[in-house]
């Protein structure tokens, strides 16, 4: 059975997680660079600090059998990234962020929400 609460278009991937095969997000990453590595049937697509600094950090962990449904993943900064998955009959797009904390500089959080919304613009409306 699905979670009643979501689209159409969701579900295919929702039965995925219900059978065990998830796609997590994580943050703190902290590997210098960007890309893809393959380990025990999973697959980390990740994101960092360009300046190779071990802070901050995002990615997804895919499992191998959701591997064939990602079209794209795509690293923005070392606070974002995303991923589109094939759905039947469109896409998914996952963002997965790393937010700067309230007590943090302002200036930090105004680079990364306008980062966000720069990024979120991007996407396009229906997949």
């Amino acid at each position: 059975m699905t979670h009643p609460r979501l689209p159409n278009i969701c579900k295919p991937i929702w039965a995925l997680w219900k059978d065990g095969i998830p796609n997590r997000k994580f943050k703190e990453i902290r590997w210098p660079g960007k890309g893809s590595v393959k380990t025990e049937g999973m697959t980390l697509f990740y994101s960092d600090d360009k300046y190779g600094r071990h802070i901050n950090g995002v990615g997804f962990l895919v499992n191998e059998l959701l591997l064939p449904h990602v079209k794209h993943f795509k690293p923005v900064s070392d606070r974002i990234c995303y991923m589109r998955i094939a759905d039947k009959s469109s896409d998914l797009i996952l963002i997965c962020v790393y937010a700067p904390t309230e007590t943090g500089p302002n200036d930090e959080k105004e680079v990364f929400y306008e980062e966000l919304e720069r990024t979120y613009d991007k996407l396009p409306n229906h997949c």
